[in-house]
């Protein structure tokens, strides 16, 4: 029997605890792809499980308009920084490349579930 690649899930709780979103980043893990985007893989989608916990919504039935709010909480969000380090701006929502970063990981998670036949 083959084995997986290593993810250490305790960096992503709610997509180990999330059957198909476990499952999505395991195949891109056994792809293999770079450890890194692994990382960034996991970090979009367990924030956008979050979100849509906080939200009340079954990620499989979302909509535009849940796309479209949690589009707005990311440019909202705020930024994590050194705390040595000072900022002139509001540290107020991530960078446009990171938003675009975050929703090409949700994309390809529906593209996932559209060929799966669960949306």
């Amino acid at each position: 029997m083959a084995t997986e690649a290593q993810i250490q899930w305790v960096r992503f709780p709610l997509i180990a605890s999330h059957s198909r979103a476990r499952v999505w980043l395991q195949i891109r893990a056994n792809l293999g792809l770079a450890h890194n985007t692994i990382e960034a893989y996991g970090r979009a989608l367990e924030d956008y499980l979050k979100f849509s916990s906080n939200s009340s919504l079954n990620i499989e039935a979302a909509t535009q308009e849940h796309i479209s709010q949690c589009v707005h909480h990311l440019t909202n969000k705020p930024q994590l920084s050194e705390t040595n380090v000072r900022r002139i701006d509001s540290k107020a929502g991530l960078a446009n490349a990171t938003i675009q970063q975050r929703l090409t990981a949700v994309r390809l998670y529906y593209d996932y579930l559209v060929e799966e036949g669960i949306r």
